[in-house]
């Protein structure tokens, strides 16, 4: 009975080898997908970071355009606005030496006129 014993004995223990060795090879297999899937979320991560810093440049130089626009619209606005009271003076300024001038040669005939009747009259 004493070598059944010991037979059986080693059976246990080669079982048990067999056992713990397919449990380390599946934890093992475990371990490297683990592994496998954190390289893939690591290199997931180092694209969106960079994908992330391409659009936070893009954003800025966007946001540095529209500034740009801003300001040379507002200077747009500034220069059309000034163009048109130049415009808006100088009209009045025309109009006025226009009736200056009207006024003058009226005066003029009305004087030639009765220069024109004294002559007749002498």
């Amino acid at each position: 009975m004493a070598a059944e014993e010991v037979l059986q004995t080693v059976d246990h223990y080669k079982t048990e080898i067999e056992r713990l060795t397919k449990e380390l090879t599946e934890t093992t297999h475990e371990k490297i997908q683990a592994a496998e899937y954190g390289l893939v979320v690591l290199e997931e991560k180092l694209t969106l970071k960079q994908q992330y810093d391409e659009l936070e440049a893009e954003y800025d130089g966007l946001k540095q355009e529209l500034e740009q626009l801003k300001e040379a619209f507002g200077q747009s606005f500034s220069i059309h606005r000034k163009v048109a009271e130049d415009g808006e003076t100088r009209e009045e300024t025309l109009l006025q030496e226009s009736a200056s001038k009207e006024a003058y040669y009226l005066n003029k005939i009305l004087e030639m006129q009765n220069e024109l009747k004294q002559s007749r009259a002498v």
